[in-house]
Order: structure tokens, then C-alpha cells, then sequence
């Protein structure tokens, strides 16, 4: 854990492969009792081009399948997340 803007924030880069990454993401939400809501999920896509960023409160996998294992392991989509561009 560090300190952002005065508040405790956990960063975690999982050791599981992309694909099973909820399974990490899940456990220590549980663990460190953080509601979805409050769990941010950074991650790559290829369908974006070098560089952008699509920040979205909640909404489905998009054919990601690891925010698929995370949506799956915390139980619901409504959590949200920054999509970092990287091209094909």
C-alpha cells in the first residue's frame, strides 16, 4: 500500500497470467474488504490505437478475457477501469 492524495491506495500488478488475473484481483478485494466500485482495473487493448486512454466507470469485458475473469470473480462489471491503447 502507499499514500495518494492522503489516502491509502494498494497497487497490485497480478503474477497470474492476463487471462486468470480476477483471480488476485477478487482475493484481495476480499481480503482487504474494497467493494468493487473502489477497485480500479488498468489494462492493454490492441483495438486502440498507441497511447489513448478509454476510462470507463463500469460496463462489460469487450472480448478482454482478463476483465472477463475479473468481472467473473467480483461478482459484477460495475467497477472502473482505464484501457490503455497499445495498436496491434
Amino acid at each position: 500500500t502507499t499514500k495518494l492524495g492522503g489516502k491509502s491506495v494498494l497497487l497490485m500488478k497480478p503474477l497470474t497470467y492476463m487471462n486468470l488475473s480476477g483471480e488476485a484481483v477478487g482475493q484481495a478485494a476480499r481480503f482487504y474488504k474494497v467493494p468493487p466500485e473502489r477497485v480500479l482495473v488498468i489494462s492493454d487493448d490492441v483495438s486502440l490505437p498507441q497511447g489513448k486512454l478509454r476510462i470507463r466507470r463500469s460496463g462489460s469485458a469487450g472480448g478482454h478475457n482478463g476483465l472477463k475473469n475479473i468481472i467473473a470473480h467480483l461478482g459484477t462489471d460495475q467497477f472502473p477501469r482505464v484501457k490503455v491503447g497499445v495498436g496491434n
